[in-house]
């Protein structure tokens, strides 16, 4: 074998090397094409199922939560607890039967009214509701409260009928005719008018009261054991006096006529 044989086939063989590191670098060059977009659809699908594990997880968790539910009770809609706890706390202070724990016993409670027993007196009601003595209840300025009229002298109801109770009242006697004046500064009372003789007619006297005044009016009617007398509130002099007017029906007679007279409390505005 010459030279430029050997040479020839030196050349051919180092083509077919240089065709093959081409074919191999062209093979190594489309692998590497195929692994990197390999790769990029393995790091998605990653993705998605880093995705998928954190949507289970999320649903587990909301699976846990349901066991603490509440579930509806048929008939009834559910609504917020607004119970607290402080008042759930009072509530469990309650003794039975809803006493609260304070005391049962009437005399045990404090700041209670007053009770006025069954035929108490005046006096007994004065003190169960803590009254302030009242002696007149008429020529009074201003509001009276309770305490300035269930007093001695003040208005009582008994058995029904409205009126003054002991303590308030007075006598007065006429000292020398049926037409002298006569001085009762009291609400109530009685006057007894003189005894001298009297015919058919009228005769009327004054009666001095410092009660009245304002729009205070007077009540008159005769009483005792006489008939056919009258009596009744001719006009007011002045503002602390009044004149009464007293008629006989009959003949002629002297009698002490006995008058019961009230001042009733009366008001401009």
């Amino acid at each position: 074998m010459t030279i430029e044989t050997e040479v020839a086939d030196l050349t051919v063989a180092a083509e077919d090397l240089a065709a093959t590191v081409v074919n191999v670098r062209n093979a190594l060059q489309g692998s590497a094409t195929t692994v990197l977009s390999q790769q990029a659809t393995i790091t998605a699908d990653i993705a998605t199922v880093n995705a998928g594990i954190a949507t289970i997880n999320a649903n587990l968790a909301a699976i846990g939560e349901m066991a603490n539910k509440v579930d509806k009770v048929a008939g009834k809609g559910l609504s917020a607890n607004d119970y607290t706890d402080a008042e759930k706390t009072k509530l469990a202070g309650l003794s039975e039967g809803g006493g609260g724990g304070g005391p049962t016993a009437w005399a045990d409670i404090t700041g209670k009214p007053a009770v006025i027993a069954a035929g108490a007196t005046a006096a007994d009601a004065r003190t169960a509701i803590g009254a302030v003595a009242l002696t007149d209840a008429v020529g009074k300025t201003g509001a009276q409260s309770m305490t300035g009229v269930l007093t001695a002298g003040g208005l009582l109801s008994n058995a029904g009928v409205i009126g003054y109770g002991p303590g308030a009242g007075g006598t007065a006697t006429q000292e020398t005719s049926k037409s002298a004046p006569v001085t009762l500064n009291k609400p109530c009372g009685q006057i007894t008018m003189h005894p001298e003789s009297m015919g058919t007619g009228a005769v009327g006297f004054t009666l001095h009261n410092s009660l009245l005044g304002g729009a205070n009016g007077v009540i008159v009617t005769p009483t005792g054991p006489f008939t056919n007398y009258g009596v009744e509130v001719a006009y007011y002099p002045t503002a602390t006096s009044v004149v009464l007017r007293v008629r006989n029906f009959d003949v002629p007679r002297s009698d002490a006529l006995i008058i019961n007279f009230m001042l009733i409390k009366g008001s401009k505005t």
